[in-house]
């Protein structure tokens, strides 16, 4: 299914569900509310953890999290929304458009 960490092949060899046609601005914006949400809970349990005083490591922890977890969520956004696009749009109805 995948040619690299953060791009699919073209197509399956078996039911030839096109992999790239869609998707990708799908997985992004999954990739965003993911990353934003781990920010948020890695901010707030930072700032009660400290009692509002909220230390340097709590900004840095929000920093790196929104830093590294984009470019490894990534590969699993896109898959979830292929899997989503392949439930609304089989390849079989794929197949009838394209005839």
């Amino acid at each position: 299914m995948w040619a690299s960490w953060t791009s699919a092949v073209d197509s399956c060899p078996r039911c030839t569900f096109a992999l790239s046609r869609h998707g990708w601005l799908a997985a992004v914006w999954i990739n965003m509310w993911v990353t934003m949400g781990l920010v948020m809970v890695w901010i707030v349990g930072g700032l009660v953890l400290t009692a509002g005083e909220g230390p340097w490591w709590v900004t840095g922890g929000g920093v790196a999290i929104a830093v590294i977890v984009p470019p490894l969520f990534h590969r699993y956004a896109k898959g979830t929304m292929l899997r989503l696009l392949f439930k609304l749009d089989p390849p079989a109805t794929q197949s009838r458009a394209a005839r």
